[in-house]
C-alpha cells in the first residue's frame, strides 16, 4: 500500500512549512489517502528528529486518515529545521508515506540589524531569515571573507520570490560585496531570506549583514501644489542626517484584461527626457497557477524588442534603460498569456504600474531645510512646493518623487507617486 500526503490548511502542499511559529504553535495535521486497496493497514511511525513526534502506530481502515504530529522545534536556534516522519507498513520494505515539516527560526523576528558569519563547505549555502516592515527601506550586504574568491548572493521576498532586479550575483570581500538596497516602495512586511552560496572548489567564509532605515516616511499632498513629508522615527536613539526631496519622473497606473491566450497590447508614452522605464505587473495570485507561461515584453516603434522578462510569479517587473532621443516616442507593452488548456477563453486581469524616470532628479527646496535631528520615536516634518514641472508630463501621468534619507553613512530611498489620475492607454 502507498499513500498520498496532504497538509491540512495548506492547499496543494505535501509538506508543512512555518516561519517564526510561536511556542504555542505545536500541531501539524496531515491527511493520508490510499492509492489503492481496501484492506485495513497498520502504520508504524518513526521520526528523524526529537522535536517532531508522531503516534506510535495507527490502523487505516478506510480511504483516508488524519495524522496529527506534535512539533516543538528549537525556537532559540536561528536557522531552518527539518523533521521527517516515516510511515512503515508490515511487509513493505520502504516507507509508504513521509510526513515532512520545515520550521524556519529567523535571525531577527522584528525589523532590526543582523550580522551573521559562517564558514561554508564547498557548494553549501547559508540562509538568513529576517523580518522587514512595510514601506521601510533596508539594505542587505553579503560578502566573502576571502579576497581571492567569491560567493553567490541572493535575496528573496516573503513567500520565496526573488527580489526585483539582479539576483544570484557574485559577492567578494570588502567593496566587492553584493549589496541589495530595497526601496521603501518595494519593502514588504514579512520575512525575507538572504542567501550566500559557496563555490564548488572549496570552503569559504561568508558574512551577511542587514540594516534597516531608522525612520518611516509619511507623505501628504496639500493645496497649491504643496507636499508635506514626515519622518517617523523607528529607533530608540537620536538620529541626525539630511532628507533630500526631488522630482525624478512620472507615474501612472492602469488595468489591462484579456481572455485566453490572445496577446494584449498597451502603448506607453515615452517623453524625450526619459532615461529609464519601469513597468510593474500584478496578476491575481489565485489565478496564477492556471497559467503555464506569461510573456512580458516591451517593443520599440519598429517592433524591435527593447526588453523582456517572462513572468515567473504573479508579480513581476520589467526595467529598461533608454537612450537619449530628440523627440517623444512610444513603447509597446505586450502581455502574452498561456493557459494549460490551449483553447481556454478564461478571463484575466492585470494591474500595470508605469514609472518614467529622468536622468537625474530635480531638487525641491524644503522650507525646513535638509538637515534634521530626530529624537527617539519622534517625528520631523518637511514642507515643499512642487511648482512647475521640470519636464512635460504625458497625459494621465503624475509626478514621481524621490526621497533620500542620508544617515550614518547610509542612503535610504523612497520612490513615491505624488499626483495624477489613473490612465488607460
Amino acid at each position: 500500500a502507498t499513500f498520498d500526503v496532504a497538509v491540512l490548511g495548506r492547499t496543494g502542499a505535501t509538506a508543512a512549512y512555518r516561519v517564526a511559529p510561536s511556542a504555542a504553535d505545536t500541531l501539524v495535521r496531515y491527511r493520508l489517502t490510499r492509492r489503492g486497496g481496501d484492506a485495513p493497514v497498520t502504520l508504524d511511525f518513526t521520526s528523524s528528529v526529537p522535536w517532531l513526534r508522531a503516534p506510535a502506530s495507527i490502523t487505516v481502515a478506510g480511504e483516508s486518515v488524519e495524522i496529527v504530529l506534535v512539533q516543538r522545534p528549537p525556537l532559540g536556534r536561528p536557522g531552518t529545521h527539518v523533521g521527517v516522519v516515516k510511515a512503515m507498513a508490515v511487509g513493505v520494505s520502504g516507507p509508504v508515506a513521509m510526513l515532512v515539516s520545515t520550521v524556519v527560526v529567523p535571525h531577527a523576528d522584528r525589523a532590526g540589524s543582523v550580522d551573521a558569519a559562517a564558514t561554508l563547505r564547498r557548494g553549501a549555502s547559508e540562509r538568513i531569515f529576517f523580518a522587514a516592515d512595510s514601506a521601510r527601506p533596508f539594505q542587505v550586504t553579503i560578502a566573502a571573507t576571502s579576497r581571492a574568491r567569491q560567493l553567490t548572493a541572493a535575496l528573496h521576498q516573503p513567500g520565496g520570490q526573488p527580489i526585483f532586479g539582479e539576483n544570484g550575483v557574485p559577492a567578494g570581500a570588502d567593496t566587492a560585496a553584493a549589496v541589495f538596497d530595497v526601496d521603501g516602495r518595494d519593502a514588504r512586511r514579512g520575512f525575507y531570506e538572504a542567501v550566500a552560496v559557496a563555490p564548488s572548489d572549496g570552503p569559504i567564509g561568508s558574512q551577511i549583514r542587514v540594516a534597516h532605515a531608522p525612520a518611516l516616511l509619511d507623505l501628504a499632498i496639500g493645496p497649491f501644489d504643496s507636499l508635506r513629508a514626515t519622518l517617523i522615527g523607528q529607533v530608540d536613539t537620536t538620529i541626525t542626517g539630511r532628507l533630500r526631496i526631488g522630482l525624478i519622473g512620472a507615474e501612472s497606473r492602469f488595468a489591462l484584461s484579456g481572455a485566453g491566450g490572445v496577446d494584449v497590447v498597451a502603448r506607453i508614452p515615452v517623453p524625450r527626457w526619459a532615461r529609464r522605464l519601469v513597468v510593474d505587473l500584478a496578476l491575481d495570485p489565485d489565478q496564477w497557477a492556471r497559467f503555464t507561461d506569461f510573456g512580458f515584453t516591451a517593443l520599440d516603434s519598429e517592433g524591435r524588442i527593447l526588453g523582456k522578462n517572462p513572468a515567473n510569479y504573479a508579480r513581476s517587473r520589467l526595467s529598461l534603460d533608454l537612450v537619449a532621443a530628440p523627440h517623444d516616442r512610444e513603447v509597446t507593452l505586450v502581455l502574452s498569456p498561456a493557459f494549460a488548456e490551449p483553447e481556454s477563453r478564461e478571463h484575466w486581469k492585470a494591474g500595470i504600474g508605469v514609472r518614467i524616470e529622468a536622468e537625474r532628479p530635480t531638487l525641491l527646496e524644503s522650507r525646513e531645510g535638509e538637515e534634521f535631528r530626530l529624537a527617539p520615536r519622534s517625528t520631523s516634518v518637511f514642507r515643499a512646493r512642487l511648482g512647475e514641472p521640470p519636464w512635460p508630463l504625458p497625459a494621465g501621468y503624475g509626478f514621481l518623487a524621490l526621497f533620500v534619507l542620508e544617515e550614518g553613512g547610509h542612503e535610504w530611498t523612497w520612490e513615491r507617486a505624488l499626483t495624477g489620475p489613473a490612465a488607460v492607454p
